[in-house]
């Protein structure tokens, strides 16, 4: 498929885009799945000197995994809802808080010791157990319904 004439918001005048970035252990496979809320949109996934762009839709994606080529993982796009459990000690960090769009956030079962959703005004979901974290700031999210 030629994803030559889709287009991707990563940056436009210097503006940072909806992204996520995965802080991860290079070299290692990591597994997540994603959706956008809209049929055929592209989502670039950057790792290194590496990429690719797949194109969602409104349904969840079937687990794809990805090969870490550095020490970080950059998914662009208009992603609602992104699912990275289980990747046990290969996750170490998600910083969501550029993603505004985010209503869906999954990370339980990696090696998290931050995780940033502060820009997501839009987070309904967020479910991050069996991590390394510390501390998690919600002091900008309603979380009077919060069970």
């Amino acid at each position: 498929m030629d994803f030559s004439s889709l287009s991707i918001t990563t940056s436009i005048n210097g503006v940072t885009a909806y992204e996520i970035t995965l802080n991860v252990t290079k070299d290692e496979s990591i597994a997540f799945d994603i959706y956008t809320g809209t049929n055929d949109i592209p989502v670039k996934i950057v790792s290194g000197d590496w990429d690719t762009t797949i194109v969602t839709g409104t349904d969840w994606t079937e687990t794809m995994n990805f090969y870490a080529h550095a020490d970080s993982i950059v998914i662009y796009g208009d992603v609602i809802g992104f699912d990275c459990n289980g990747n046990n000690l290969n996750i170490i960090g998600l910083d969501a808080s550029h993603n505004e769009l985010l209503e869906v956030l999954y990370c339980d079962s990696n090696d998290l010791t931050f995780l940033d959703v502060s820009g997501c005004t839009k987070l309904e979901d967020l479910s991050c157990y069996e991590n390394s974290l510390t501390t998690l700031d919600l002091s900008s999210f309603d979380t009077s319904s919060v069970t």
